[in-house]
């Protein structure tokens, strides 16, 4: 298993900007997706198992969400940065 970090760059030598991050972004979606099929699967009989399943396809999910959040955040200060 390869772990992920995001990485960062200076920027301007104010601030660090978020760098690196669309192998994260793949891997996250790959993960979803696997884990979407697999609480799809007619073999998730156990309530229990599919309960974790669901609960790891929403931290997986709310990871991705914060991850794109926090781009789109950067990418607006980088637009409105030069005005201030």
């Amino acid at each position: 298993m390869k772990a992920f970090q995001i990485q960062t760059a200076e920027y301007k030598g104010i601030t660090f900007l978020i760098k690196g991050y669309d192998d994260i972004s793949a891997k996250l979606d790959d993960q979803i997706v696997a884990t979407q099929t697999m609480n799809a699967s007619p073999y998730m009989k156990n309530p229990r198992a599919k309960k974790e399943g669901k609960d790891w396809e929403k931290k997986l999910q709310d990871i991705s969400d914060l991850l794109e959040e926090m781009l789109k955040t950067q990418r607006n200060w980088m637009q409105l940065e030069p005005i201030f």
